[in-house]
């Protein structure tokens, strides 16, 4: 009888051990969502993505916080609020995605990065990327914006002319 219980626990043991290894494995992968919302898009010209951006309901701006400086992390912050406040955004449907040490927080609180990727794809709509380092990217529903440490509302994040 004992046998059989000591069996039993390490059934139990071996099983629990298995389980928080996977959990351990799967929250290490992290998702890149700026790769993931490259795929199936074509590159286009500075002219094409705007005119993209101009006939586009609906707008997801997405902040990348990892990997930057507290300065630039704040300036990225602030390059979304100055994209939430521009004058050809409005009108439009706009949710606004922060990504930060594989969490993606949104209007409604907060859930994976994989999570948020599939909403924005499901949503359909056009992405402004705000990163740390980079070019401008200009693709057909979506545009990638580096912001640097040094940051003016005049000078930076500005995508369009007047």
């Amino acid at each position: 009888m004992e046998n059989k219980e000591e069996i039993i626990k390490w059934g139990v043991v071996l099983v629990l051990v298995l389980i928080a290894g996977y959990l351990v494995y799967s929250y290490s992968q992290s998702f890149d969502i700026s790769k993931s919302l490259r795929e199936g898009k074509k590159q286009a010209s500075y002219e094409e993505s705007l005119n993209s951006l101009s006939n586009s309901p609906r707008v997801c701006i997405v902040e990348l916080l990892d990997k930057n400086e507290e300065q630039r992390r704040r300036n990225i912050m602030n390059c979304g609020v100055n994209f939430a406040s521009t004058l050809p955004l409005y009108g439009k449907k706009l949710d606004v995605y922060v990504i930060e040490n594989n969490v993606c927080y949104y209007t409604e609180g907060e859930k994976g990065v994989k999570d948020c990727f599939n909403e924005i794809k499901d949503k359909g709509c056009f992405v402004i990327e705000i990163k740390g380092k980079g070019e401008v990217e200009t693709y057909n529903n979506m545009i990638s914006i580096p912001v640097g440490d040094d940051f003016s509302i005049d000078k930076d994040c500005k995508i369009f002319e007047g």
